[in-house]
Order: structure tokens, then C-alpha cells, then sequence
């Protein structure tokens, strides 16, 4: 079962302090639980080698058929500003510590972005 958060419920995560930043226009509300356990691990990650996590698409934009963007399961994740060899060690750690919650997750670097995911079970049924 996939639970919705309120934006409200996440802002919490987005403090100052934290250093997460949400672009303007990135929609949060209604994201699945899972995917916001994943923004605070992507954050908590970043965090580890002094990088920002800036949030750049939730619900919003626009997606292929299905994207899991639509129904709250995936984040988009702004990449310009880590160096490569950084971002290739937070992703090596960001895939063992989803894989370790659930095999469900995914991320998929894009040239522009990092695109984490979870994909729940009645996915696979709807869209084949």
C-alpha cells in the first residue's frame, strides 16, 4: 500500500539546516511514503560528501505514459553541481542503501538529472 504525504508533513525535511533544496515549481504533495524515505537518504548521502540535494521534479513535468513521477514514486535530483567522481561514489552508495530497504527502488542517472524511483508492486500489473 502506498500512504500520501501532505507537503506540510515534509517540510521538515527541506529545513535550511538539512541543505535540501526544492527548484521552484517542484511538486512534493503527494508523494508515496517510500519516495520520502529515499529524498532524506538522497540528502543524507549528499550531506556525507558536503553536497547539496536539490530537488528537481516530483509530480510535476512532463513524463513518458506511466512514469511513476505521476503517481508520487519518483524524484528527480539536480547532478550539474557535484563534481563526477563524487557523484559516482553517492551513487554507488545510494543504490546499496535503497536496495538494502527495498528491492523496488531504482535510480537512473540521466545527463541532466538522477531520477530515483520506487516502483510498487501493482505497477507491473497496470502498466505491462
Amino acid at each position: 500500500m502506498c500512504w500520501r504525504v501532505l507537503y506540510k508533513e515534509t517540510k521538515h525535511l527541506i529545513k535550511k539546516e538539512n541543505k535540501m533544496k526544492v527548484k521552484n515549481g517542484a511538486v512534493l504533495a503527494g508523494l508515496s511514503i517510500e519516495m520520502t524515505v529515499a529524498m532524506r537518504i538522497v540528502d543524507d548521502i549528499c550531506k556525507k560528501y558536503n553536497q547539496e540535494s536539490i530537488i528537481s521534479c516530483g509530480l510535476n513535468g512532463v513524463h513518458m505514459a506511466g512514469s511513476l513521477h505521476y503517481s508520487g514514486n519518483a524524484l528527480d535530483f539536480s547532478i550539474h553541481h557535484i563534481p563526477k567522481d563524487v557523484l559516482t561514489t553517492i551513487l554507488k552508495e545510494l543504490y546499496i542503501s535503497l536496495q538494502k530497504i527495498s528491492i523496488n527502488y531504482g535510480i537512473c542517472l540521466h545527463s541532466t538529472h538522477l531520477h530515483v524511483q520506487f516502483k510498487p508492486d501493482w505497477y507491473s500489473k497496470v502498466y505491462k
